[in-house]
């Protein structure tokens, strides 16, 4: 008897016309092309349910059930869910959902996939779960966009920019990430940060200014940002929040931070690491600027 593959990958790619389609494992001919389920009213519901979570108004662990499973039914109730489930109940089985947006389903990409919540009738043995929740299982997202790939890094180290912005009223932790980051030894990664009150001789501090002419001076492979975001509720848009030399808050908004990184050749990866903030939801400050960034085909 044939042994098992380890991990099954579930390449979820939701298309132009709303069609869902399976293009890895297991083989896109054993799963048929799905529809989007939505109508006016369940988009409305679930916009309802996602603004509520934004604005830190769901609370209870039968809320978050009900906006996860309302987000399952509109990608999952079909027979891709159910290959999915059934992975997942394999023994010694490692799953991975990635899911694929199209440039043009902006509404369906911003959603917060990773509530997604199976609900019972779509379980095994009438029980329910949170994706996030399988310890087997994988959860990722993004845009599909047709960019070239970047050259490989030829050799080491790894050129990473660490942010970690702190203005007054929004602190932050980051000796452990710095510490997590610098752990392979300087041989395999160089680690240049920008911290909140700055090292004398060591680090500047995480202003503007200090980001673009550390752009300027050095090809990064890798830019890591660990701070707040606020969304800017009139204009639409995602700000990131970098620092005065006063140690005020100086937001820079999605359009400009985008604008900023395109030209990086050098460039592999942004990695944006929110913290929580009383003052407003920075999931969702933080996808607007990821989104910009990827349709600026900046990975």
């Amino acid at each position: 008897m044939a042994s098992e593959r380890p991990i099954t990958v579930f390449q979820v790619i939701v298309g132009k016309a709303g069609t869902i389609t399976v293009a890895r494992e297991p083989r896109s001919e054993d799963i048929p092309i799905c529809k989007v389920i939505i109508d006016k009213l369940q988009q409305r519901t679930t916009q309802v349910l996602v603004g509520m979570l934004r604005e830190g108004r769901l609370k209870s662990e039968e809320e978050f059930k009900v906006l996860g499973a309302n987000l399952y039914r509109v990608l999952f109730a079909n027979e891709i869910g159910k290959a999915v489930t059934d992975a997942l109940y394999q023994p010694l089985k490692l799953v991975r959902v990635e899911l694929e947006f199209d440039e043009e389903q902006e509404i369906l990409s911003s959603w917060p996939w990773e509530y997604l919540y199976c609900p019972e009738e779509y379980g095994q043995a009438g029980s329910g779960y949170f994706l996030a929740g399988q310890k087997r299982l994988v959860l990722t997202r993004r845009i599909r966009l047709n960019v070239s790939r970047r050259q490989p890094i030829d050799k080491p180290p790894l050129k990473v920019l660490l942010v970690a912005s702190g203005p007054t009223g929004h602190p932050i932790e980051y000796d452990k990430v710095r510490e997590a980051i610098e752990s392979p030894g300087t041989e395999m990664i160089k680690v240049t940060a920008l911290l909140p009150s700055g090292e004398p001789g060591k680090a500047l501090k995480a202003t503007w200014s200090n980001f673009t002419d550390m752009l300027d001076a050095e090809d990064f492979h890798a830019i890591h940002f660990l701070g707040h975001g606020k969304w800017d509720s009139d204009k639409k848009v995602g700000t990131i929040l970098f620092m005065r030399k006063d140690n005020t808050a100086d937001p820079r908004s999605q359009d400009e931070i985008a604008t900023t990184l395109m030209g990086m050749s050098s460039l592999h990866l942004v990695f944006l690491q929110a913290c929580e903030s009383a003052e407003s939801d920075p999931y969702q400050a933080f996808s607007g600027v990821a989104q910009q960034l990827a349709q600026k085909a900046i990975p």
